[in-house]
């Protein structure tokens, strides 16, 4: 197999030939590309290049903190590494591979392909060799380092921005933050600064409202100070479970997130008069949502739920009930008791 330099190529060959590297997945990629960085000379003479691998240098943190571990490249220049497969970038064309025809053997003898331009021949063992579970492992550990880390920037700013001004409390300088690369570090910075200032802190409201988040720190319930928390039109998909430790929370406001489920610990929220879980993708709420004595009004609508938990008749202070655009396949048997005390049901829009 010979690799070459390409001129443009007509619309009928372009058609004959596709660039199958880009459709690989970005495990396999990577493993390659941890193969070619070896030798950055075989990587111009060969001239396997294209828009993707690019893309996956970009990521630094996995390059610094993951790739050093897989191929063994500690105290390896990766800053300089990428700025050589970008000028190689400049240079070559893409990798071409004739398209197989639509057999299972066919498609697997692409890989196997790549597999002989790196002399790896072997066929067996390939999982091993790649080590696809745990570059998968790695990238979704990094991933969820990364959401978290958004998540808790956004929050520390916000708790300085919202809270009383105190005079021996102190903040991080959020632009020195931002340009941490090992995320690990915020998380760990935020948890330390908050186990030293939770009794310094003064906040009551805190408005999280509409700020693309993913993850909302456990460490933000040591702030018991806090009587609204408003973190509506956000991308969550769970809540802490240490939720009730806000003891003074009145009103918890969580529309339009993307929550599953939400924690049985909601229930030690004494105090909570207001619940908005609005457009969510909740499909139950747990029977001890009952223990929220005296919760006012309960927004369940425009979520996936097909019942509702009888103990809601033991709501002594409810007042208004919404439950529209949900999958109820029949009209709960709690209402009747609900309507009987008077409160106001929406169950239709």
């Amino acid at each position: 197999m010979t690799f070459r330099l390409v001129r443009r190529r007509s619309s009928l060959e372009t058609f004959t030939k596709t660039n199958h590297f880009d459709s690989l997945p970005d495990e396999l990629k990577m493993k390659i590309l941890s193969h070619i960085v070896n030798n950055i000379k075989q990587l111009l003479q060969v001239g396997l290049v294209s828009n993707e691998w690019l893309r996956l240098t970009r990521d630094s943190i996995f390059w610094k903190k993951h790739i050093a571990s897989i191929i063994g490249l500690k105290g390896t220049n990766f800053d300089t590494f990428r700025k050589e497969i970008k000028l190689v970038y400049t240079l070559a064309q893409v990798f071409q591979i004739i398209k197989p025809r639509n057999s299972a053997r066919k498609r697997n003898s692409v890989f196997y392909k790549i597999l002989h331009v790196f002399g790896l021949k072997n066929r067996e063992g390939l999982d091993s060799l790649f080590e696809v579970q745990k570059i998968k492992e790695l990238k979704k550990e990094t991933d969820r380092i990364n959401i978290e880390a958004h998540g808790i920037e956004i929050l520390w700013q916000e708790i300085q921005n919202q809270a009383m001004p105190v005079d021996d409390l102190s903040y991080p300088n959020f632009d020195e933050l931002k340009d941490i690369e090992d995320k690990t570090l915020i998380i760990k910075k935020f948890n330390e600064w908050i186990e030293v200032n939770k009794d310094k802190i003064i906040l009551h409201k805190l408005d999280l409202s509409n700020k693309k988040i993913k993850y909302l720190s456990p460490a933000i319930c040591k702030i018991t100070t806090i009587k609204k928390l408003n973190i509506s039109n956000n991308a969550l998909t769970f809540l802490p479970e240490n939720l009730g430790n806000l003891k003074n929370l009145k009103i918890l406001q969580l529309k339009q997130n993307k929550l599953e489920k939400i924690p049985i610990t909601i229930s030690k929220l004494k105090k909570l008069k207001i619940l908005d879980l609005f457009d969510n993708k909740l499909n139950s709420i747990p029977n001890e949502v009952a223990l929220l004595k005296d919760l006012i009004a309960l927004s369940l609508g425009k979520n996936m739920l097909q019942s509702l938990p009888d103990t809601l008749k033991d709501l002594p202070r409810l007042q208004k009930l919404h439950i529209y655009c949900n999958n109820f396949t029949h009209r709960p048997t709690v209402l009747k008791e609900l309507e009987k005390k008077g409160i106001e049901i929406i169950i239709r829009v």
